[in-house]
């Protein structure tokens, strides 16, 4: 039943499909081809409405109780997939909506799950596909690719002003990847708090606290760079620059400490 669920979760899903009519219903569920499992669609439409409650009836329609059982099984069905498929799967679903798939929890849940999984066959080809276009300094790439616009605003008091991102636009593959980027940050690597950054930008262009400014607008200027490539953005910049190499490291490791298990 739970695979079961979790293709029909992932159909209705990659549909951007999260209310049906009766017969919308029935056809996804006749769409889940299983090897060796038979069932009859109405008792399974019996079982996840009244037995397990994961969708309900809302006048003449149905519709999922919440999207997280949509996602969350998306997950699931993702995960069985074996790691030729994953790669596929994963790569076109972002592909074909990568704002959602930023954005929702489908990815994270599958993170969670098998990350060493997801790094290997979603975010090294991914990064692959993205780098095609790079050439020369990855940082300065990958921070061509953000359409950032930052801020420094005042948190708990006049003193404690801190560097944040207003608003990123840029290439949407690139924002997926910012998304797990700060699982890799080093923690040892130290950056600095802005304060050299904000009084420059109070210097040349008569900044104030609580106005945007576009990184695109200013950054070809090298004493703005210099600065922003040292604060927490800055970091977060080179840590994605160098996360396929983290990655492929990873993994190179990983091979070495499996082989190892094997010598007597």
């Amino acid at each position: 039943f739970k695979k079961l669920f979790s293709y029909f979760c992932f159909i209705t899903y990659y549909q951007g499909k999260v209310e049906f009519t009766y017969d919308e219903l029935t056809t996804f569920l006749r769409k889940v081809k299983i090897e060796n499992l038979t069932f009859d669609v109405e008792s399974i439409i019996d079982d996840l409405v009244n037995s397990i409650c994961v969708i309900y009836k809302d006048g003449l329609n149905y519709r999922f109780a919440h999207r997280s059982f949509q996602e969350y099984f998306t997950a699931i069905f993702l995960k069985e997939l074996s790691d030729e498929n994953l790669c596929k799967m994963g790569l076109e679903m972002i592909k074909k909506d990568s704002f959602r798939a930023t954005h929702d929890s489908v990815f994270p849940m599958l993170y969670d799950m098998s990350a060493e999984r997801v790094e290997q066959n979603i975010f090294v080809p991914l990064l692959k596909k993205i780098e095609e276009d790079c050439e020369g300094d990855k940082y300065d790439f990958y921070l061509s690719q953000m359409d950032l616009t930052l801020e420094f605003v005042d948190f708990d008091s006049p003193d404690d002003i801190r560097l944040a991102v207003r608003m990123d636009t840029g290439d949407e593959s690139v924002r997926f990847i910012r998304k797990f980027s700060f699982r890799y940050r080093d923690p040892s690597r130290e950056y600095s708090d802005g304060k050299d950054f904000l009084s420059y930008l109070k210097k040349e262009i008569n900044y104030e606290i609580g106005e945007t400014l576009n990184v695109r607008d200013f950054i070809h200027i090298k004493e703005f760079a210099d600065l922003l490539r040292k604060t927490w953005i800055g970091l977060s910049v080179e840590t994605i620059a160098d996360l396929k190499n983290i990655l492929e490291n990873k993994k190179k490791k990983g091979d070495i400490d499996l082989n190892e298990l094997l010598v007597l």
